[in-house]
């Protein structure tokens, strides 16, 4: 699937101050309930998301740097989209092993990155979308992430210079907006300790 930058969702590009990356799961109730809820909430997401830019716009006219993604698992589009025929790229993940490390099929069904530089914007857009969801989800994951010293990463690399220019950014793992699609979202869960990755023995 062609992808547009102009029409992505942003959180491709540019590296914020703060970010939170949330799994959310179905929980096991009627799928029609489902379907409604999420297209009540997709529908005012993007009302969320516009006043939270308003509120976090300086008074410089410097916008506001807070970026969403939302996605779904191959299993939440049989749910909220019965009707319409499934990307061919949206696929189950399963676990990959190789001889040193493994990483586990979990499992999901809405995510979301949230990104600005601003952490309370993050933590209330968060906090406004599970309004929404809260009685119909229930968190697997969420992660809070922070930007380091130079923007380099705790174990010492400089986080984002491997990310895709904008020519590229098709042939990567990526989310597409207006349909709200989930192509691929790699988040290592694996712990690795701080000390075995400086001394370069990992």
């Amino acid at each position: 699937m062609p992808i547009n930058p102009a029409v992505a969702q942003d959180v491709w590009k540019d590296i914020g101050q703060s970010v939170q990356f949330t799994v959310l799961k179905f929980k096991d109730l009627p799928a029609e309930e489902l379907k409604e809820v999420f297209e009540a909430f997709a529908d005012r997401s993007q009302a969320i998301i516009r006043s939270l830019r308003i509120r976090d716009g300086q008074n410089d006219g410097t916008p506001s740097q807070l970026k969403v993604a939302i996605g779904v698992s191959n299993h939440a589009w049989d749910i909220l989209f019965p009707n319409t025929t499934k990307p061919k790229e949206l696929e189950t993940y399963e676990t990959l092993k190789g001889p040193n490390y493994e990483m586990p099929a979990t499992e999901g069904d809405l995510f979301f990155h949230i990104r600005a530089n601003n952490q309370a914007i993050v933590v209330e857009c968060q906090t406004q979308f599970m309004k929404f969801l809260k009685e119909y989800t229930e968190v697997l994951d969420s992660t809070q992430g922070f930007r380091y010293f130079e923007g380099r990463a705790i174990i010492g690399f400089i986080d984002g210079t491997e990310a895709p220019a904008a020519e590229d950014a098709d042939r990567t793992p990526s989310l597409v907006t207006k349909t709200l699609i989930m192509k691929t979202v790699l988040t290592p869960l694996h712990r690795s300790g701080v000390t075995t990755w400086t001394s370069g023995t990992r």
